[in-house]
């Protein structure tokens, strides 16, 4: 756990997405330990209650949604109280040779790691749902043998 003196998010209010797993999983239960109240998106309802169940303190929350979903978006955007910051940091990874590549699973790939965190960030700011000050942090990962492969 981190030092509060070192780093503190008391007081603050953090929207983390693809947090039911992974790095996003990890970045709300850091934000917690730092005094932040957590708001978890992902989809799987049951993933996100055990990530609820490792933050640190109280008054956290979660909401099962796909951000590839404009209409669930706006409704989420226009539910939420403001908040201090937003890590984007759901994602998919397909592998797939550059000769078989699909241009809907190009577009799934896209849709899902740029679109959908760029869509809820502007409808987070026009519906200014995030304080001044804040941050919007956007996370990539990518681990094992991925990507689009090229051989001959």
């Amino acid at each position: 756990m981190m030092d509060r003196n070192t780093f503190s998010l008391d007081g603050k209010t953090i929207l983390v997405t693809g947090a039911s797993s992974g790095i996003g999983r990890s970045i709300a239960i850091a934000c917690s330990n730092v005094g932040a109240t957590v708001i978890l998106l992902g989809r799987n309802v049951d993933r996100l209650k055990q990530s609820m169940a490792l933050l640190n303190s109280t008054g956290h929350s979660f909401y099962s949604i796909d951000l590839n979903n404009g209409d669930d978006v706006l409704k989420l955007c226009s539910n939420l109280s403001k908040i201090d910051g937003v890590v984007h940091s759901a994602g998919i990874v397909e592998s797939q040779l550059f000769s078989f590549l699909k241009e809907d699973s190009l577009r799934r790939i896209l849709d899902t790691n740029l679109i959908a965190p760029v869509m809820l960030s502007k409808h987070l700011i026009k519906k200014k749902k995030i304080n001044k000050e804040s941050s919007i942090v956007f996370i990539s990962s990518i681990s094992g043998p991925s990507g689009y492969i090229y051989r001959e």
